[in-house]
């Protein structure tokens, strides 16, 4: 049986927070996601898909 990772591509990228952002995350914990992983993934495409938007209401 494949798991999620064999059926669709997945890139790993390493990244770096200070002591206090992570603070910070840790508070959207149940709201994003549980893992460390799930909250950064979330909050990352949340904030795309809102630059996403905000270019869209600028070009009107």
């Amino acid at each position: 049986m494949k798991t999620k990772a064999d059926k669709k591509e997945v890139v790993k990228v390493q990244v770096t927070f200070t002591k206090k952002q992570m603070e910070i995350m840790k508070e959207y914990q149940d709201i994003f996601g549980e893992s460390d992983a799930e909250i950064v993934r979330a909050i990352v495409m949340n904030w795309l898909a809102l630059k996403k938007e905000v270019g869209k209401n600028e070009n009107k």
